[in-house]
């Protein structure tokens, strides 16, 4: 287990950053969008929003093209926060070289972060070279006895893939494909007040029993809700935040850049 020197008497600032799909080169595009501009713009609005950060979660597909440079720039851009930052791979992210661009090993996951009243259970779903996701057997026996251990803290679940259809048939194939194992799980700890994931390029909101289930936007291209094919959604990159208070009760929003980069192909029919 990770421990932050957060007070239990006080909220926890968080950001959630995904899908930036960073190329090894700088100026790799993505669909006509360069990801890297895209991704500190992101970076930029995130500073001037959020004046205190206690922590910076990051849910996958942190590179399109994976190399150790790729990821040893997203940890030195997300430093600038002076938060600790925890990582989850992504699909597009290869476990290989995933945890060489960042200086802790044990900030990937899975593992068990203990942050004020809060723990925050960050799991791998992704699978090497599949798009869908999975967990081993062991990864949700772990997730079982990590929730055995905080019965009495209010939890939050990190991922990349979803676990819910959000009802876009493409997208609905590539989810998590064990998923009723880890629902039968989670029903059974009902202090797991939300579940957290990327994915998905789009913001997403709904209540599953006694649990949130939430995605964030991409800091790059946004998929188009609700459409049975592949399509871009012509709304700006962005990122979450979340308010985890004391009381177990939470606040989230999404904040957007103000303007969506030049030059993106939204006739696309995927990639």
């Amino acid at each position: 287990m990770r421990r932050l020197p957060i007070s239990d008497d006080q909220p926890i600032h968080v950001v959630q950053l995904s899908d930036p799909h960073l190329f090894a080169d700088v100026s790799g595009c993505l669909l006509g969008m360069n990801t890297e501009r895209s991704f500190r713009d992101v970076m930029s609005l995130v500073s001037r929003d959020q004046p205190r950060i206690d922590l910076v979660l990051a849910t996958g597909d942190l590179a399109q093209s994976p190399a150790p440079s790729t990821y040893t720039r997203f940890f030195d851009a997300v430093s600038a926060f002076q938060a600790p930052q925890f990582w989850l791979q992504g699909n597009h992210d290869l476990d290989e070289m995933f945890s060489h661009g960042h200086p802790s090993k044990d900030c990937t996951g899975p593992v068990m972060i203990a942050a004020g009243h809060w723990r925050i259970i960050m799991l791998n779903s992704s699978v090497d070279h599949e798009i869908a996701g999975s967990f081993t057997a062991s990864e949700l026996a772990w997730l079982n006895d990590a929730l055995v251990q905080c019965r009495d803290q209010p939890v939050m679940v990190c991922m990349h893939h979803h676990p819910l259809p959000i009802g876009s048939y493409w997208l609905d194939q590539h989810m998590l494909d064990n998923a009723l194992a880890f629902w039968t799980i989670i029903e059974q700890y009902d202090n797991v007040v939300a579940v957290v994931h990327g994915h998905v390029h789009q913001a997403f909101d709904h209540q599953y029993g006694s649990t949130r289930v939430l995605a964030c936007p991409s800091t790059c291209i946004q998929f188009k809700p609700n459409s049975d094919i592949f399509a871009l959604d012509p709304i700006a990159p962005g990122y979450r935040w979340f308010r985890l208070n004391p009381d177990g009760t939470l606040q989230t929003g999404v904040s957007r850049i103000d303007h969506i980069p030049a030059g993106v192909d939204f006739e696309s029919l995927g990639y």
